[in-house]
């Protein structure tokens, strides 16, 4: 659910025509997942680790939601060690840095102001 949230908030207009395959390998539960980024559009592939992959991330589950919120830099998690990253780091930044933020205080309805 979380990886489809973040294919939703991706900016494609900012990654343009980069590409990147990542593993997420989740310590805590045993899940893994391949992400793809190609043609402007992130998709997620269950139980499924590539083969080629830029780079594999191992982590628990819950720092995932800190660091798609943003909460915790892909650098400082590296840095504490509370991630592994194996490959190229700059895809995982890739991807996390070009997701957008969403409000939930936006108006459902507007009123017409032209009546």
């Amino acid at each position: 659910m979380l990886f489809t949230y973040m294919s939703v908030r991706l900016n494609a207009e900012k990654v343009g025509d980069q590409q990147a395959v990542i593993n997420w390998n989740f310590a805590d539960t045993g899940g893994r997942y391949a992400m793809t980024l190609r043609n402007r559009v992130l998709s997620v592939t269950p139980q499924h680790s590539a083969a080629k992959a830029d780079a594999t991330v191992t982590l628990p589950k819950p720092l995932l939601v800190a660091l798609s919120a943003g909460v915790i830099s892909v650098e400082q998690a590296v840095k504490d060690g509370k991630i592994k990253v194996d490959g190229d780091a700059s895809k995982v930044v890739l991807v996390l840095g070009n997701l957008d933020g969403f409000t939930p205080e936006f108006p459902i309805v507007t009123p017409a102001t032209n009546r």
